[in-house]
């Protein structure tokens, strides 16, 4: 039996998107259903933690248990994964503006309904550490509006970027009150 730890990590093609690291630090790549690795270790415990890695002095640093803890292998490894917060068929604010744009409050979010071009949602307020997907599933262009008296990349304060009809934007803070964004093609 095993206890593990899932971290998010960059994901290139063909690579997976969370990674698994046991007590000692060994790193799986390879996850297998059933609560087990691919090695064939049970899995009884999932913790969301930090990866390991190397400091800039070259120390190994180990994988770090954080305090979310995930179900037992009884439900499958799939389970161990977290699952993010979403909403699924938001309406964008007819008419746009950032003052009456959509809050958006879960992590990942599908905008349903975009009726014109400029419709608006909005970002909470930018928090080291955050990351909120946005998916454009309507019609028309999407204004995406930071929180009041905050960026969004190097736009000015308060200026929306604008995510075509069928494209996503994932926006990550780093700073407080500035968010970076990443997009699909």
């Amino acid at each position: 039996m095993a206890k593990v730890c899932v971290y998010t990590k960059l994901g290139s093609p063909g690579y997976p998107l969370y990674g698994v690291a046991d007590a000692n630090s060994t790193i799986y790549n390879d996850v297998v259903a059933n609560g087990a690795l691919a090695d064939g270790t049970q899995v009884d415990e999932a913790w969301l933690c930090d990866p390991p890695y190397i400091d800039g002095n070259g120390n190994y640093i180990p994988a770090n248990f954080g305090s979310n803890h995930f179900p037992s292998r009884a439900a499958g490894l799939s389970t161990l994964l977290p699952t993010l917060s979403f909403t699924n068929g938001i309406t964008a604010h007819s008419g746009g503006g950032q003052a009456s744009a959509v809050p958006l409050t879960t992590t990942l979010n599908r905008v349903a309904t975009v009726a014109a071009d400029g419709d608006s949602v909005k970002l909470p307020a930018g928090t080291p550490g955050a990351e909120i997907t946005v998916q454009n599933a309507g019609a028309h262009t999407l204004d995406v509006y930071p929180a009041t008296g905050e960026y969004i990349d190097a736009g000015a304060q308060n200026a929306a970027v604008t995510i075509a009809a069928g494209k996503s934007y994932t926006f990550f803070c780093a700073l407080a009150a500035y968010w970076g964004s990443v997009h699909s093609a």
